[in-house]
């Protein structure tokens, strides 16, 4: 007797990445500045400029010396997109979280959080290109943060 045998069909295409929400929500600031990669708005007040790196956090410059720019610091906030500073408060986002923070001499202080104070973008909800890729699935704790191409297996997502 012969069993049939599907073959399982192979696909390149896009697989979820998934990360924990508790290190989602981490806000850090390092006092060492770092080089903008993929720089997003900016704000100025006085002599400092916010600028955003788009998802990872907001670039802190010293333009004091408008001829000698100076990196100043950075901080680390997963999803950030947004800033804006109104007297010594960055405000700014954390995925969907709205948050107020203020650099001090001690470090970075959370004024205050807000969460789900700001619209889901769904920037997320589907890859980056049009093909095949692998369905998300609700996993408690965790949130798609983003894409990875590779071989899929038999996947049951096309957009």
């Amino acid at each position: 007797m012969l069993a049939c045998q599907k073959k399982s069909a192979k696909n390149m295409g896009y697989a979820p990445v998934y990360e924990d929400v508790a290190d989602l929500l981490t806000v850090t600031y390092q006092p060492q500045g770092q080089a903008v990669q993929n720089g997003g708005k900016i704000y100025l007040l006085g002599d400092t400029l916010y600028q955003v790196e788009t998802d990872k956090g907001i670039h802190i410059i010293d333009i004091s010396d408008k001829a000698n720019p100076k990196n100043s610091g950075f901080i680390a906030i997963r999803g950030c997109r947004e800033v804006a500073v109104k007297e010594n408060v960055i405000f700014t986002n954390n995925h969907t979280e709205l948050l107020a923070l203020r650099l001090e001499s001690n470090g970075l202080n959370v004024v205050k959080r807000v969460p789900e104070a700001i619209a889901p973008d769904n920037y997320q909800a589907l890859p980056p290109e049009r093909g095949y890729f692998e369905c998300p699935v609700a996993i408690p704790g965790k949130k798609v943060t983003g894409w990875k191409k590779t071989e899929l297996i038999d996947p049951k997502c096309f957009y």
